[in-house]
């Protein structure tokens, strides 16, 4: 039987192994990876669904932005965001992370996307 997740213990998971994999920082405040080098900063925001529900139906989603510090405070200004990208499984809108299995999966083609982008 594979292990069922609440939003918190899957989103959690996911978000840890992420941060370890990245080496960037995990900003629980804002749920998002971030990584500096000098004035270019490189964050990863997690979206969860409205609708996720512990131990049933758990989604998520991530997306990619650079900003660049000299053209406005971050995270606020939008004038400061030089690339965005959203991370999207194929033909889905969300990454289901409802079980261990459905976690791994996204993990996977989550880092993987990351790897090559970020």
């Amino acid at each position: 039987m594979n292990c069922i997740f609440s939003v918190e213990e899957a989103t959690n998971k996911i978000y840890t192994r992420l941060a370890e994999t990245t080496n960037w920082k995990y900003l629980k405040s804002r749920r998002c990876l971030k990584n500096t080098f000098q004035d270019l900063i490189f964050e990863i925001q997690f979206y969860s669904s409205k609708w996720n529900c512990s131990y049933q139906s758990i989604n998520m989603k991530a997306e990619f932005s650079i900003l660049y510090k000299t053209f406005g405070k971050p995270p606020v200004d939008a004038n400061n965001i030089i690339a965005y990208m959203v991370y999207e499984p194929d033909g889905e809108y969300w990454y289901d992370i409802s079980t261990a299995e459905n976690l791994n999966s996204a993990f996977i083609e989550l880092n993987n996307k990351i790897q090559k982008t970020a």
